[in-house]
């Protein structure tokens, strides 16, 4: 199996930027051990990584200001999982922070965080070109993480019809009917508890159920559909000892199987599993300090840690019946690790 690794490579605020850019590791489904990182793309905080459905093209984000000129990078993914340079696409907003793609209507979203900006681009066959831009305005109780809107997730459903949108800065959830234009038929707006800062959301296959990560308050906050839009099915605490108003959950992953989630926190460097109806599985250190993203492999039998602080990738061995996780001791060294894709799928 091959896995992309997007890194931080400028630090901010505190944050270290020990990467270089996308790195491409091996990983042996067998024993559960990495291969050598090989840098394959150099270039600034590619902080999210994104597949298209026929594991053909991978789409990058820029993540900085405007001053480093942000943008949305289309690549192709080559024989050995080798990456290839297609074309590049500036943002009108700052720091882009996750993608999706729709490939119902070749069109490519993306959260720009700094302003809540949301892009729409269409993907060419020679790449990217013009965009589609939405603002919604909108603050939290927060006021140094919630002064503004921040989008910081971004999903298609109903064939690529309906996007939804994660707010962190406004609380919210916002469903968007896009028309083949790229333009806004309908909206509705899911309200969470003030000052939760919602962050990513994992939604099943048909989009009839999500789950929602907060980023502040660390719940865990189960969704079922509603037209076009969610309503809140359960509100739970995300981990053991958990922030209620400055924390630092990260990412939530579902697995193929659609059987069990994963979620990840930042503070206390913990990763969390559970069913579906919010029973807990287990809750295990994250081997490194600062998970940022976790992916569960389509085998079902591994879960990849991204741990921020500790420039490391740290692995688990998973019982696909009971969603628990052992530790497997088997790391590998690589600078700053925000995002993972798992590219070339086990044999």
């Amino acid at each position: 199996m091959i896995i992309l690794v997007g890194t931080y490579s400028q630090p901010d605020e505190g944050r270290p930027g020990n990467g270089e850019g996308i790195y491409s590791v091996a990983f042996d489904t067998e024993t559960g051990s990495f291969g050598v990182p090989q840098l394959q793309l150099k270039c600034l905080n590619p902080s999210w990584l994104e597949l298209s459905p026929d594991r053909k093209t991978v789409f990058a984000v820029r993540e900085v200001f405007a001053v480093d000129h942000p943008t949305v990078s289309c690549l192709e993914v080559k024989e050995g999982g080798n990456l290839g340079l297609l074309s590049e696409f500036p943002t009108q907003g700052e720091l882009p922070c996750h993608l999706a793609f729709d490939p119902y209507h070749s069109r490519l979203a993306s959260a720009q965080y700094w302003a809540g900006d949301v892009e729409i681009f269409s993907v060419a066959p020679a790449g990217l070109r013009t965009s589609s831009q939405f603002h919604w305005p909108g603050s939290g109780p927060n006021v140094t993480r919630q002064a503004g809107p921040h989008a910081h997730f971004v999903a298609f459903s109903d064939k690529g019809k309906v996007l939804h949108v994660v707010d962190l800065g406004s609380d919210r959830v916002i469903s968007t009917r896009l028309e083949a234009d790229n333009s806004i038929s309908e909206t509705s707006i899911l309200s969470l508890p003030a000052g939760s800062g919602p962050r990513h959301m994992a939604l099943n296959n048909d989009a009839s159920r999500a789950w929602l990560l907060c980023e502040l308050s660390e719940a865990l906050v189960s969704l079922r559909r509603d037209a076009l839009g969610w309503k809140i099915d359960k509100i739970q605490n995300g981990f053991t000892s958990g922030e209620q108003e400055n924390g630092a959950a990260a990412a939530i992953r579902l697995t193929t199987d659609q059987r069990h989630l994963y979620i990840s926190e930042r503070l206390q460097s913990r990763i969390a599993g559970f069913q579906l109806d919010g029973t807990k599985i287990c809750e295990v250190d994250s081997g490194g300090l600062a998970p940022r993203d976790i992916i569960v492999t389509t085998d079902g039998r591994w879960v990849i840690v991204a741990n921020q602080l500790s420039d490391s990738l740290t692995c688990f061995s998973r019982n696909p019946i009971s969603g628990e996780l052992q530790p497997t001791g088997k790391v590998c060294d690589i600078g700053s690790p925000v995002s993972l894709l798992e590219i070339k799928k086990p044999q």
